[in-house]
């Protein structure tokens, strides 16, 4: 639950350092999460391609 209090803290106080992990890292875990669901489902390798971050 702790994500989600800093993300409410974060928005109440308009403040992006309350954040415990940046937008870029946040899609990137879930990128890997569907891939992997993708594999087990399919018993198969899947490619992973991670880009650099935006800045």
């Amino acid at each position: 639950m702790a994500l989600v209090r800093d993300f409410v803290e974060a928005v109440s106080a308009h403040d992006e350092s309350k954040l415990t992990s940046t937008i870029d890292a946040s899609v990137e875990s879930h990128v890997m999460g569907f891939r992997a669901e993708k594999s087990r489902l399919s018993s198969k390798k899947v490619k992973v391609s991670v880009s650099e971050p935006r800045r």
